[in-house]
């Protein structure tokens, strides 16, 4: 599971804004003192029951209490395997079947080059869209 660290510095009803330092950081030994990056992850509608942050349902609502907190953002292996396929492999597997198959039919660059078009654009056509529900937020120390 990837997990990052960070504080909540404003909460809405529809979603929080975290500000985290990159990943990349916590491994570094420059100490060059990134600053930290602040971005907005949506918890659901608003005005909808449901919300994305599992543990804890106060980091959902806006209150002085949950702006100050400090939250795990998480991701298991089995849901980041299926982001990669989905956004990476799907087009790039599309690709270089239809360079292998437009190869096997003609060996000319502009037939191979539309093969690669047209199986490039058949991954893209099976990716499915993913949301932010795969994303797991709870407060730390839980």
């Amino acid at each position: 599971m990837i997990e990052i660290m960070g504080r909540v510095v404003a909460s809405e009803s529809a979603g929080l804004w975290i500000e985290a330092a990159p990943g990349s950081c916590d491994g570094c030994r420059s100490h060059c003192q990134r600053q930290a990056a602040v971005f907005y992850l949506p918890t659901g509608r608003a005005g909808s029951g449901q919300a994305l942050v599992a543990a804890d349902s106060s980091l959902a609502m806006p209150s002085a209490a949950a702006a100050s907190s400090q939250v795990v953002i998480g991701l298991d292996s089995g849901e980041r395997l299926s982001i990669l396929w989905h956004s990476l492999l799907l087009p790039l597997v599309g690709l270089l079947m239809g360079v292998s198959l437009s190869s096997i039919i003609s060996l000319t660059d502009s037939v191979v080059m539309i093969g690669a078009i047209l199986g490039f654009g058949i991954g893209l056509f099976f990716c499915q869209t993913q949301t932010f529900d795969k994303i797991h937020i709870k407060k730390a120390g839980n």
